[in-house]
């Protein structure tokens, strides 16, 4: 009954001994041999590179045997079947290596020897479209080919009737590049004008690290909902039309949508509005950059950039990432790591050999995150000659103290606070003076 009008030969296994369909993604419950498609869907593999898929809560039956058909004479093409009771099947043959043939319950068969098709059932209805390749459809008699882009309908006590699929909506994506401001970022603002006879419209987004695409459905003409969250990376994102049968529509031309990332320096980070903190010296670097045009600056003047930033200065600074061809652009603001160190010297004006220089450092953040995994490195010097010093660590800081050196002064001695990665932190230094000798008594004259 499933195979009227094409001639039947045995068919042994591949080379590798695998013929049965593999569940690759997603979930089935299985019911006295009756499979349904889980809340995500299911993809099968099959050998020589055929894959199909069943949309959630699709019902159907999956014969894990396939037949040798003569598809094309005197080859005989693996061929799998799947008989849908409701839902909708997706199947790709690839370059026609195998074959895969649905059926909706014996009235209304197809079988995708190249390319794939769409197939979808449900109560008494059921239709198949060419998404391009070699698609043969029956209903009863001898199979036939159904143009790329067609589609063949069967309702009850109807006779089946051929149609063109839905027309590719053209969508308007008004940002094609996002900053990840906190290591992602979703796709937003997406809409398209209504198609006449679309029941419902699917948003696919593709690329970037996603193992499988992101998929949104809803009735109206627009994204309903942000799509994502998106690591940084360049995705490209389509819309088709879906009839009330279930059938997908031309998809639109895919549009770019780029996810830009930072990838900060040790010691730098980023605060909950995703401005990124960087210390004097250190490098931010951006990416993917390719197909975008970047500037930075501050106050108004504006310079070109490769992705890799440098920051200097104190103020903060934006930089500006557009999409080639169109007025999208995101921004990311640089600022200050906001963390310093507080250098205060005991007594303020020392003489030697008098006094002994306690020296305080005190580190001062913005915010704790600035602090994370921070260590101090204090560096002393007398003169340009270094000191050897041996920081104590207090409830309030670090105390060092440095003994009156021998010379006749006076003396600088200056304070240098590092992190680990070598961004200053602060520094400071103090004068220190000789302390006058007392005056030499003269001895008394006779």
């Amino acid at each position: 009954m499933l195979l009227l009008g094409i001639a039947l030969a045995p068919l042994t296994s591949d080379a590798r001994g695998r013929t049965r369909p593999e569940l690759v993604s997603g979930s089935i419950s299985s019911d006295h041999g009756v499979l349904t498609a889980g809340l995500d869907g299911a993809i099968w593999a099959l050998p020589r590179g055929a894959h199909f898929s069943a949309s959630a809560g699709s019902e159907l039956r999956v014969f894990t045997k396939p037949q040798g058909l003569m598809l094309d004479p005197p080859r005989r093409t693996p061929t799998y079947t799947i008989v849908l009771m409701q839902g909708v099947v997706h199947a790709d043959a690839g370059d026609g290596k195998s074959a895969i043939l649905v059926s909706a319950g014996g009235k209304l068969n197809a079988i995708v020897k190249r390319g794939s098709m769409a197939f979808a059932a449900r109560a008494r209805h059921a239709a198949v479209a060419s998404l391009g390749g070699d698609v043969l459809t029956a209903t009863g008699g001898a199979y036939s080919a159904l143009k790329p882009s067609h589609a063949v309908d069967l309702g009850p006590g109807q006779a089946a009737t051929t149609r063109e699929l839905l027309a590719a909506p053209q969508p308007q994506l008004e940002e094609r590049v996002a900053f990840a401001a906190r290591g992602h970022a979703h796709l937003q603002q997406l809409r398209w004008p209504a198609l006449a006879n679309a029941a419902r419209y699917e948003v696919e987004l593709r690329g970037g690290n996603l193992t499988r695409p992101l998929r949104r459905s809803g009735t109206e003409p627009q994204l309903g909902a942000p799509l994502g969250p998106l690591s940084p990376g360049r995705y490209q994102v389509t819309v088709r039309g879906v009839e009330a049968s279930g059938l997908p529509g031309h998809g639109s031309a895919p549009l770019p949508f780029t996810v830009v990332g930072a990838t900060l320096p040790e010691g730098a980070w980023a605060d909950d509005d995703g401005t990124l903190h960087l210390g004097e010296g250190q490098v931010v670097e951006f990416s993917p950059v390719t197909g975008l045009d970047l500037e930075m600056g501050r106050d108004g003047r504006f310079s070109r950039t490769d992705g890799k930033v440098t920051w200097r200065g104190s103020d903060e600074l934006s930089v500006f990432f557009r999409q080639r061809g169109s007025l999208s652009v995101a921004r990311a603001k640089l600022a200050p790591r906001g963390l310093r160190a507080e250098i205060r010297f005991a007594p303020r004006n020392p003489k030697w050999p008098r006094d002994p220089v306690k020296v305080w450092v005190r580190m001062q953040a913005e915010s704790p995150r600035a602090l994370s995994g921070v260590e101090p490195e204090i560096q002393a010097e007398l003169g340009i000659q270094p000191l050897e010093v041996e920081p104590e660590l207090t409830s309030d800081g670090y105390l060092l103290s440095v003994p009156p050196q021998p010379g006749r002064g006076p003396w600088v001695l200056r304070i240098a606070v590092r992190d680990q990665w070598g961004s200053e932190l602060g520094r400071n230094f103090v004068e220190i003076s000789r302390e006058p000798r007392p005056p030499q008594r003269q001895p008394a004259s006779e």
